[in-house]
């Protein structure tokens, strides 16, 4: 759903009178241009932190910003947990590969997914799946947790390809779901985690510890 600033910021006047950006939802915040030149601008970011979706990179403030023509900019609300998957071209397309769960640490950090056949009624009588996904995270861990599921319906994934973003440095410890794994990826450039878990109906959690 598309917001305005101003209704999620009130109390962040000079966000008032700012009509191009505007919030996707309540976590993705859109700062398109509509004009045909391609000259540098400034991005307002709202009070709080925030991700460049495209680089990882956490911001503060307002950021001045070249994007290519193929670009759009696209900031992330720092505690928001991002679900995606592969672009398909109908639902009758059975996706392949790991679901890809992006995690931005923050205050309140949570997400949710919703999936069901989408087609048929079936939801009615429990054929969906619902998963919520939470984190914590301070200067020497973060712990992502994957909630039980509920509902009937099986996906397509097995894995779960996690992402943690901000990560400063290369982690001394992952546990998933209790058990030690080093089987990890870390980019400096993004600052960021990368590794690929089994997907398990009861849910998991994957503790990191620097």
């Amino acid at each position: 759903m598309m917001r305005p600033l101003f209704l999620e910021f009130p109390q962040a006047e000079n966000l008032y009178s700012n009509e191009e950006e505007f919030l996707f939802g309540s976590d993705f915040l859109v700062a398109s241009k509509v004009w045909e030149f391609t000259t540098p601008y400034d991005v307002a970011l709202p009070p709080g932190q925030w991700y460049d979706y495209w680089t990882g990179r956490r911001l503060e403030r307002s950021v001045s910003v070249a994007p290519a023509l193929d670009q759009l900019p696209l900031y992330v609300r720092a505690g928001a947990i991002v679900p995606q998957g592969p672009v398909i071209q109908s639902t009758a397309q059975v996706p392949k590969g790991p679901l890809e769960l992006l995690v931005y640490p923050g205050p309140a950090c949570r997400g949710a997914l919703y999936l069901d056949d989408g087609n048929t009624f079936d939801y009615v009588r429990g054929v969906f799946l619902r998963q919520n996904f939470s984190c914590t995270a301070d200067r020497r861990s973060v712990h992502v947790k994957l909630q039980a599921t509920e509902g009937t319906y099986t996906p397509w994934w097995q894995q779960v390809k996690l992402t943690i973003l901000g990560a400063a440095r290369e982690p001394s410890r992952i546990t998933v779901g209790g058990r030690l794994s080093s089987q990890v990826r870390f980019s400096p450039e993004q600052g960021s985690l990368t590794m690929t878990i089994p997907w398990e109906k009861t849910g998991t959690e994957v503790i990191v510890t620097y």
